[in-house]
């Protein structure tokens, strides 16, 4: 096996130990995501993003899992499009581009480079070897999808958590979420400010499973920090104490996205993990998020996100709408919280979409079908109200909405009204 140098434009630092950790995937990757295609637009044919690309042949051209699902694009209609045989439109965040098929080239090029590595070594006992992790207290959470995550592992000393898989498919998409994972904590990181815990490392082990090792967050999730209020376990006021929790989520997704050109796009309570005691704010699961890398845009293709939109990667109110919604249902304990902030800014948000979405309707398509979700008939004369998309959509609401930025969501606004609008 030959050499590797390893690159040290991202070092990871432990604080413990004092020492600077190799690169997580051992090796340089910038020269490989710069295979990035720019153009995202939709060709004449396209796969389904569900239908997985198994390889890519000696013409660079990819061969799927389900080569048959090939579908020809009559119709190309704001966010949808019409395929031949299909009586329905699908959205077009569904469908394959040149862009999502030149990520999943990069995982590819990046799958085989990870092979050629020394595999990772699972112990019961204590060791301080790179890729060596000791699993003697670590315990373990099975998936129906081939997938194993082990949690309280041990790295050179440092609690981690292990995203294992087997399936193909998968090592795919944690290798892309490993790409942005690594960018945006050291840019972050760089700064000292450890919004994002850092990965260790990220390798195969026995049974050809890759395996994704980071840091193990040591402070609860909002969830639980909003059920920790509700029980009298946190001794606090709630409503001061959600207000100083929902300004420090502002602070933090504003420095993300200024120092770190990231958006996580998947920014629910159970994502946010906050530490009362300091203010301080962690993030998790990547597997949703986008980053700008140079004037390249990475992410994991999703069905709810369109990457032909022209604000594809530059979205800078999502993070701030999905965070704040599921917030809501759990300030019950927070009414004077509910009634001076939270109800004034969700009615702000769905005024501003109103009013934006009808006027650009006449010219835009996308913007009239996005104002068609949230009306009672779905139709673009109904009443229109946010309740009635999240009825159609549930959970799916606000990610079909951050289609466009909504500049009364964006940090920088929402921080704004918390210092003028502040009841303590």
């Amino acid at each position: 096996m030959s050499k590797r140098k390893y690159s040290n434009t991202s070092p990871i630092i432990s604080k413990r130990f004092k020492e600077t950790f190799p690169h997580p995937f051992g090796f340089d990757i910038t020269h490989i995501i710069a295979k990035i295609c720019h153009k995202s637009t939709m060709g004449k044919v396209s796969h389904q993003i569900s239908n997985y690309i198994e390889y890519f042949n000696k013409y660079n051209e990819p061969v799927f899992q389900k080569p048959h699902k090939v579908w020809k694009v009559e119709e190309i209609s704001g966010i949808y499009t019409r395929l031949e045989n299909q009586t329905k439109r699908i959205f077009i965040s569904g469908m394959h581009n040149r862009h999502t098929v030149s990520l999943y080239n990069i995982a590819h090029i990046i799958r085989d480079e990870l092979r050629k590595n020394s595999l990772v070594q699972f112990r019961k006992e204590t060791t301080t070897r790179f890729k060596h992790v000791d699993i003697s207290k670590a315990c373990e959470k099975k998936n129906k999808n081939k997938s194993i995550m082990w949690l309280n592992a041990y790295h050179k000393g440092i609690k981690v958590v292990l995203k294992t898989t087997t399936s193909v498919s998968l090592q795919l998409t944690y290798i892309l979420e490993a790409i942005i994972h690594h960018l945006a904590a050291s840019r972050i990181n760089r700064q000292g400010r450890k919004y994002i815990p850092p990965i260790h490392f990220i390798g195969f082990g026995p049974e050809n499973r890759l395996i994704v090792c980071s840091e193990q967050l040591q402070i609860p999730s909002v969830t639980d920090f909003l059920h920790g209020l509700k029980t009298r376990r946190i001794n606090q006021n709630p409503n001061i104490s959600i207000f100083k929790m929902v300004r420090s989520v502002c602070l933090a997704i504003r420095r993300l996205q200024i120092s770190s050109q990231f958006t996580h796009r998947d920014c629910h309570i159970s994502n946010v993990y906050y530490d009362y005691r300091f203010n301080k704010i962690q993030f998790i699961d990547f597997d949703w998020s986008a980053i700008r890398w140079q004037d390249k845009i990475i992410s994991v293709p999703r069905h709810l996100y369109d990457t032909t939109r022209p604000g594809y990667g530059y979205n800078r109110s999502v993070d701030c709408c999905v965070f704040l919604r599921t917030l809501g249902p759990a300030l019950k304990i927070a009414p004077q919280f509910k009634k001076l902030i939270y109800d004034p800014l969700m009615e702000r948000y769905e005024k501003e979409s109103a009013i934006f979405l009808k006027q650009r309707s006449e010219n835009d398509t996308a913007a009239m079908q996005i104002y068609r979700l949230s009306t009672k008939e779905g139709k673009l004369r109904g009443e229109y109200k946010h309740k009635y998309g999240i009825k159609k959509y549930e959970n799916r609401f606000d990610y079909h909405m951050g289609y466009y930025t909504w500049e009364c969501m964006t940090p920088e606004a929402i921080l704004q009204f918390l210092d003028e609008k502040k009841f303590f």
